[in-house]
């Protein structure tokens, strides 16, 4: 393929074309996911799966392709998703040390009083407070 009179070699290739699709699949996803983050079970694993098993419901760009590029290799692009999870993983390990304390500020009301020793007359007056 070529564009403006140059050629654009990933464009004719069809293992650039598989990877130009994994590319935009994986943006989509992790835009769906960024939407995602404040639900509860939402994994990156669950993407890394679906990947190695050759699974590409969540992949469609690369589901399209198959039947060009074939053989598929899921192991290639979940390597690339196991890279992303690690990353996420480093990125987010503080939140899971604080769980706890955005907990408090989530849900003061439901919050046990036992886990929160500096804070606990404080959280008992709010959760005893009939009006709140």
């Amino acid at each position: 393929m070529e564009k403006d009179g140059m050629a654009v070699p990933v464009l004719s290739d069809p293992k650039g074309l598989m990877d130009l699709a994994f590319l935009v699949d994986i943006t989509q996803e992790l835009n769906v996911l960024n939407k995602k983050l404040q639900g509860q079970g939402q994994l990156v694993s669950a993407a890394y799966d679906n990947l190695f098993q050759t699974n590409l419901c969540h992949f469609p760009g690369c589901m399209a392709l198959m039947d060009v590029c074939t053989p598929f290799s899921g192991e290639k692009y979940a390597d690339a998703i196991m890279k992303l999870q690690q990353e996420f993983d480093r990125r987010f390990a503080d939140f899971k040390t604080r769980r706890a304390t955005f907990q408090i500020f989530a849900d003061p009301f439901s919050f046990d009083v036992q886990d929160a020793p500096v804070l606990q007359m404080e959280l008992i007056d709010l959760q005893c407070h009939c009006e709140l």
